[in-house]
């Protein structure tokens, strides 16, 4: 009996570590010590208090949002990283924020233990988390503390504040991470509201007061400056809810499923939480699913009152809250019908292997194509001195990070081509362009991508009259899966790319197309130009 139980968990485990040792894996080849858009702004930020005398205007620096997000916990990992170390290494952050994440595996083998729940229960959730879409966050230092690492905050105060056996100490180590998460991301919020209703659920009135008033304080201190877009309307406010709902799984068809799923799972939590109260339960594991599963859904409907969303193929940055509630979803099951819980977890574990093999035939390109992304800043630095990110902050941007390379502070990572060096192909491209509100669309056909991965692909290049080169990601089409399943390549040999006028200097370009496939790279010219113009700043 007991060597079968040993073999049970050491099957349990290593089907368990399978996702894990791809997260690293994907990690260790994928992760780049580039800056990418926002962390700029971060950077900035951190400069402007360094000369700053003013503590006001220091404070009011540091608690800056970046559009409508708050970023503290990125400020304050960045300047502690900074301080220590004297430089600047995103990779490194990247780790660090992944390995606060990874902590919420440990948080759901503490809750299924407390509880006494098959440890089978857990497999199919590192298919779910891990899955190919957690990237867009795992690879961007930033998002890795302000859209995952929110949730592993959320996760944790709720079981020390509602564990088996409270006490004052757990409480204000909750009450503490609850701080952590409002200084991720302004959904925070939402974590003390969701404690709120269980302390008040539960009469635990002097510690929701405690709970209220610190959030009240933090609202002023960090909040106050905070500022909201117009919000839609009803119509689209549901219909955007329901797809971020149903969205854990990413397509741009199925659009009327996804949204059945949506108000499925709505309703399922909904009537969970109503009956939860109805029957004065005490269960502390349903609290605890229950309450990750309002927040999630709450954090939902915030980004659905200020964006339309119309498919389910819409930022991975948003995926994890969906996951989150399907695994709630999954949770209650097992709970609710332990009697039957063999044939749920098998049906559960089956249906996260397939949903992770899938996730990678979704979003595999994005990892590729971010990568080369991020890639092309130094590429660019090298050619005309500025990385092209940040758009309307361009020069912005561009003065910061000299800054930083100035005081030997950060150092670009080597550029993957010289454009100096390539071959001059006489080979004709299928090219068609067309402009745009922002700048212009660019399509290509009949390019060969068998050979496509992180460090070699395909670029579009500007030149303008001087000689001077600006490169641009090029973005591939990803055949069906039918053609994958009969042995097709992976991506589609059609491509598109596009350039917006606040991207580059107002002028006019000849349209090119850079190769790294072979050994050295080749430059196929065309005959087609551009001109763009001048946006709202001098370039």
């Amino acid at each position: 009996m007991q060597d079968k139980k040993l073999l049970s968990k050491i099957v349990f485990y290593i089907l368990f570590s399978i996702p894990l040792l791809t997260f690293l894996l994907i990690f260790r080849s994928y992760a780049l010590n580039i800056p990418f858009e926002d962390e700029y702004g971060i950077l900035r930020n951190l400069y402007d208090i360094g000369i700053k005398s003013d503590f006001k205007k220091q404070f009011a620096i540091f608690i800056a949002p970046c559009n409508e997000h708050l970023i503290i916990i990125s400020k304050i990992f960045f300047s502690l990283y900074l301080w220590l170390f004297k430089s600047i290494n995103f990779k490194s952050l990247m780790f660090i924020g992944n390995i606060l994440f990874l902590s919420i595996f440990i948080f759901f083998f503490r809750l299924i233990k407390q509880h006494k729940i098959s440890l089978w229960a857990l497999l199919p959730l590192p298919f779910v988390l891990l899955s190919a879409y957690i990237y867009e966050n795992s690879l961007w230092a930033m998002c890795s503390f302000e859209n995952n690492d929110v949730c592993v905050f959320l996760c944790w105060s709720i079981f020390l504040i509602f564990s088996n056996n409270p006490n004052k100490t757990k409480f204000y180590l909750g009450l503490f991470l609850l701080g952590c998460a409002l200084i991720c991301n302004g959904n925070g919020i939402l974590a003390f509201i969701v404690v709120g209703l269980g302390l008040a659920y539960q009469q635990r009135w002097q510690e929701l007061i405690i709970v209220l008033a610190t959030l009240l304080v933090l609202k002023f201190l960090f909040l106050s400056n905070s500022y909201y877009k117009t919000p839609n309307s009803i119509s689209t406010t549901i219909s955007s809810f329901s797809i971020l709902v149903g969205g854990f799984l990413k397509t741009d068809s199925l659009n009327i499923i996804i949204k059945l799923m949506g108000f499925l799972i709505i309703l399922f939590i909904a009537f969970s939480s109503l009956f939860y109260i109805i029957k004065l339960s005490k269960d502390v594991f349903e609290l605890n699913i229950i309450l990750i599963a309002l927040f999630c859904l709450g954090s939902l409907f915030g980004v659905a009152l200020f964006r339309d969303v119309t498919t389910s193929n819409f930022p991975d940055r948003y995926r994890l809250y969906p996951q989150l509630l399907l695994i709630c979803v999954y949770l209650l099951l097992i709970k609710k019908f332990s009697y039957r819980s063999k044939g749920l977890m098998l049906f559960s574990a089956i249906f996260g292997l397939l949903y992770f093999l899938h996730s990678y035939y979704v979003s595999f390109p994005n990892i590729i194509q971010g990568h080369q992304k991020r890639l092309l800043s130094s590429v660019n630095l090298a050619h005309n001195g500025s990385t092209l990110n940040g758009s309307f902050y361009r020069l912005y941007f561009d003065q910061t990070i000299n800054f930083y390379r100035k005081n030997k502070a950060y150092t670009f990572e080597k550029p993957i081509f010289n454009i100096k060096n390539a071959e001059v192909s006489t080979d004709k491209i299928s090219f068609t362009s067309e402009e745009t509100k922002q700048g212009f669309a660019f399509y290509f056909k009949n390019i060969d991508s068998k050979n496509i991965d992180k460090a070699h692909g395909y670029f579009i290049s500007l030149e303008n009259a001087n000689h001077q080169f600006y490169f641009l990601p090029l973005y591939h089409t990803r055949n069906s899966l039918k053609k994958v399943l009969f042995g097709e390549d992976f991506l589609g040999n059609d491509a598109f790319g596009m350039v917006a006028n606040a991207e580059i200097p107002a002028d006019t370009y000849q349209v090119g197309l850079v190769s790294t496939i072979d050994s050295s790279p080749k430059y196929f010219k065309t005959d087609a130009t551009i001109s763009t113009h001048k946006v709202g700043y001098e370039q």
